[in-house]
């Protein structure tokens, strides 16, 4: 039987199940060789050919621009998306260590415990600057020295009236 438009279909079906003969595949091949091809079966004369010629290197269509430049692109994607990951999880696990200490801290916000770190982190430095100007001034009231004042005091009256500390 020889290989034609009118059942081209059929064989190549056969071909595709692995029931054709030897001989047939010959046939097949040689309806693909012709150059006689209908449309809609052109997209099998390329692997028809490799098998013709005794099936060397890749069968494949060698789109190896395109291709090549899918692979290193989605490659590139795929360490940007990496590497941002790795330094999200960094800055995540150093944000954790850096305000440990701060675990449990919380504010009352229009009557609401707000326990969010990274919400309540301002007004905690805030009021950390606040406690430190205050322990300064104390620093300052615990080191007068009321004698040494009074002393200064009756020997020059107006030396040092604008050091004194605000109680």
């Amino acid at each position: 039987m020889i290989v034609n438009e009118r059942n081209a279909k059929e064989w190549i079906e056969r071909f595709l199940d692995g029931a054709t003969t030897c001989a047939e595949e010959k046939e097949l091949y040689r309806f693909f060789n012709e150059g006689n091809i209908p449309d809609e079966l052109k997209k099998y004369q390329q692997m028809f050919q490799w098998y013709a010629d005794g099936m060397p290197g890749d069968p494949r269509p060698q789109n190896t621009n395109v291709v090549n430049l899918v692979r290193i692109s989605l490659k590139v994607a795929a360490s940007i998306v990496l590497v941002c990951g790795l330094g999200l999880g960094m800055y995540q696990i150093a944000f954790q260590k850096k305000y440990e200490f701060l675990e449990g801290s919380y504010i009352i916000r229009d009557g609401k415990k707000v326990t969010d770190l990274k919400s309540i982190l301002p007004e905690l430095r805030k009021m950390n600057k606040l406690a430190a100007q205050q322990e300064i001034e104390i620093e300052a009231i615990d080191n007068f020295d009321v004698d040494k004042y009074i002393d200064k005091m009756e020997s020059d009256p107006t030396s040092e009236s604008d050091n004194l500390p605000i109680i």
